[in-house]
């Protein structure tokens, strides 16, 4: 999945630069909010309930790089790292269970999220570093804290947490660019 989903972080750079930071929260809310309600859907599925206790399924090349591809576009052109994509198409269309997507996820950020700070540093972008090195440490230190509080919830739990999170922030956005005059520009 994630060789595909850098091709597409790097498509998803070039049509980046053709839409306003307006335009690019408008159409990344109901993005989000579909993420959201199909992890919090799949959190309900009885077959979660078993966990990881049985081994990974085999890898589904065609879907896992279409995904990729489709993962990767979005985390180029919205700019994130694409977990709230990835953790329901690991689910959704691979079977991943709920701990093994999240952990399995991890992993495909990571590279996804370099290939598309690649493609926006050859595009031009210019980065606040001393910005990025505070906010990546706060969120390592919640990544150690979560994991931590993860370990102990149910995969259902987690899925609809998870899924409840996505929708609260995706509504927070909606609600900034409307109302707020978000997002700032420049």
């Amino acid at each position: 999945m994630s060789l595909p989903a850098a091709a597409g972080a790097y498509l998803g750079t070039l049509a980046n630069a053709e839409v306003s930071a307006r335009t690019l929260v408008l159409a990344f809310v109901p993005v989000m909010l579909l993420a959201a309600a199909l992890t919090y859907w799949r959190g309900g599925d009885d077959s979660e309930s078993q966990g990881d206790a049985g081994g990974c399924p085999d890898p589904a090349f065609l879907p896992a790089g279409g995904s990729g591809i489709g993962v990767g576009a979005l985390t180029g052109f919205f700019g994130v790292g694409g977990g709230f994509l990835i953790v329901p198409a690991l689910t959704m269309l691979l079977g991943l269970p709920m701990r093994r997507a999240i952990a399995t996820s991890l992993a495909i950020i990571t590279l996804t999220g370099l290939a598309a700070l690649v493609s926006h540093l050859v595009e031009g972008a210019e980065p606040n570093w001393s910005l990025t090195l505070v906010l990546g440490a706060a969120a390592a230190v919640g990544a150690l804290a979560g994991s931590s509080v993860g370990r102990r919830l149910e995969p259902r739990t987690l899925a609809h947490a998870f899924g409840i999170v996505v929708a609260l922030v995706a509504i927070f956005l909606l609600v900034d660019v409307l109302f707020l005059d978000g997002p700032p520009v420049g």
